[in-house]
């Protein structure tokens, strides 16, 4: 279930909230929405805390991602040692340096937003070999 379907709200409607909104101070603040920073702010906040989670980027609502050449365009942004091209608040942030790069998303969500939702059930037994995390291995038999 969305979090936005826990409010009793559309799955369209927007869940950030702008800069001037925020209070004076949180328990906790943390930086991106990506996977790490959603599951730590989301656990803090389980815990009690008070946590506000910053983003660089502003937040994508279903329909207005890109869908041809002309808006992919617009809605990315190339990055060298010593210049850039393209809006600081693009989606599609691409890295690129002398021996790699690295293509980042850039909003609420972080690089979630742009990798297409697709995940791999572990192998069977995956989980079976020590060192897991609790919590990890409790989630995942949730997900059986």
């Amino acid at each position: 279930m969305s979090l936005n379907a826990m409010r009793g709200l559309s799955d369209s409607a927007p869940i950030g909230l702008p800069s001037h909104a925020l209070e004076a101070a949180y328990d906790v603040i943390v930086i991106g929405s990506g996977y790490g920073g959603a599951v730590v702010a989301a656990r803090l906040a389980q815990a009690g805390v008070d946590v506000a989670v910053l983003e660089r980027g502003r937040e994508w609502l279903p329909g207005e991602f890109p869908e041809d050449g002309p808006s992919l365009a617009r809605a990315s942004r190339f990055e060298v040692a010593s210049a850039a091209l393209g809006r600081d608040d693009a989606l599609f942030r691409f890295l690129l340096g002398a021996h790699q790069g690295a293509l980042t998303g850039v909003g609420l969500g972080g690089t979630s937003l742009i990798n297409a939702g697709v995940v791999l059930r572990p192998r069977a037994g995956a989980f079976e070999r020590g060192g897991w995390p609790r919590a990890l291995l409790d989630d995942a038999r949730r997900l059986e």
